[in-house]
């Protein structure tokens, strides 16, 4: 498997967008302010019903637990696409864009992206973007100090996954910058916001491209 390059796919605005450079999109998605990298959006996740592990789109998976060396490449190559929010061309996920998944003051969970614009000149980091719009809104969501333990901002990467690699049960992925390894030690806080990922179709994915199970999941591959 060659390295993939961030260079590797010029679109042309006159050609339609390449699966693995459509940018993330959701249905029920609210518009929260417009900046110079793009706009801002926030979706809510509601706490639906559990999915069984066997849910996860089975071809998408293998290609994350996959030991042998190739397996290896695939995860670095995920990982690398969603950290630098690459649209390249590899295959799985659409183009990545920074995000926030947090607790807000009514104990809902949130999750706020920035859809960058094409032609943005990516001189500051995305992340900070989406923190100068929660101070100058003063929400402060991206401060709290969540009562089930532990920060309850988590900071991350956000795509959709590509049609051939999804399924019903599941159609993005988020990756989290503050997990790593394959079975990652989680709070109460931390298992539930992945519970809660897992219900509404998100795949949570450590910062070396392992899937995070939730709880109820792992009790399943046993």
């Amino acid at each position: 498997m060659s390295e993939l390059k961030d260079t590797d796919l010029q679109v042309e605005s006159t050609k339609p967008t390449p699966e693995h450079a459509k940018p993330v999109d959701f249905k029920k998605k609210v518009e929260l302010d417009p900046t110079k990298a793009g706009t801002i959006y926030e979706v809510s996740l509601n706490r639906k019903s559990f999915r069984s592990a066997d849910e996860i789109p089975e071809v998408f998976l293998k290609q994350l637990l996959d030991t042998e060396r190739l397996g290896k490449l695939k995860r670095h190559a995920i990982t690398r696409k969603m950290f630098r929010n690459s649209p390249n061309r590899f295959p799985l996920i659409g183009k990545p864009t920074s995000a926030f998944l947090f607790l807000n003051l009514k104990g809902k969970f949130k999750l706020h992206y920035l859809l960058e614009l094409e032609d943005f000149d990516r001189k500051e980091q995305l992340h900070a973007i989406l923190k100068a719009f929660d101070e100058k809104t003063g929400r402060k969501n991206y401060l709290r100090e969540s009562l089930l333990g532990g920060n309850s901002l988590f900071s991350g990467h956000l795509a959709s996954i590509t049609k051939k690699y999804r399924n019903e049960s599941y159609g993005y992925v988020y990756y989290f910058d503050r997990f790593s390894g394959e079975n990652p030690k989680l709070n109460l806080l931390e298992r539930r916001t992945i519970s809660v990922l897992h219900a509404n179709g998100i795949l949570p994915i450590t910062t070396d491209g392992y899937p995070i199970f939730s709880p109820s999941q792992r009790s399943e591959r046993l």
